[in-house]
């Protein structure tokens, strides 16, 4: 499904991987970043980068999950539960991808304030104004946004772990540029 070498990732599936790591990053530093701001012009710009690079993420998602339909997954010898974990802690990650901009869109929405990604594509409301339903989606988004970073930090123990205890290729397989095999 993509290419002889079945112990790694395809370069697309590993390009997308880090590309929303990064992005996912940036969008949690620029959200924290433009809470803590003083009201100013300047606050509003910092959200408006971290609803257009979360947006982004959302649209990425949509790729990179027909992306990784059509390329399958490496084969690796893991223990079942490792297999069920790791499943799970992607699929959970994939629908905080997925709920992670839509409820900051109803925040958006509810508290009846424009939404343009990158300033220049205006997207509709979900929802009409209201204030109770905006603080509701701001909870949900901190919510979603503290089972995010726990889940991530899941899947990073679960990496390292393959890595250094199992001995394992999984770190590997999803690093750029390695080839299996290869020490590094």
């Amino acid at each position: 499904m993509h290419g002889a070498d079945s112990s790694r990732w395809a370069a697309s599936v590993v390009g997308f991987h880090w590309l929303m790591a990064i992005l996912i990053v940036v969008v949690m530093i620029l959200g924290w970043v433009a809470e803590e701001y003083p009201s100013s012009p300047d606050k509003v710009t910092l959200f408006v980068w971290h609803k257009s690079f979360g947006l982004t993420v959302l649209l990425l998602l949509f790729f990179r999950l027909l992306n990784r339909w059509t390329h399958g997954a490496p084969r690796h010898e893991l223990k079942s539960w490792e297999r069920v974990l790791s499943r799970g802690v992607q699929g959970l990650l994939y629908l905080c991808m997925l709920a992670m901009p839509f409820s900051g869109w109803i925040i958006n929405s509810a508290a009846d304030f424009p939404l343009n990604v990158f300033w220049l594509i205006p997207l509709p409301p979900l929802v009409g104004p209201s204030e109770t339903l905006a603080e509701l989606a701001e909870e949900v988004h901190v919510t979603i946004l503290w089972i995010m970073v726990s889940l991530l930090v899941l899947h990073i123990v679960g990496a390292l772990r393959h890595h250094f205890v199992g001995k394992n290729q999984v770190l590997r397989a999803m690093l750029p540029g390695t080839k299996e095999g290869r020490r590094q």
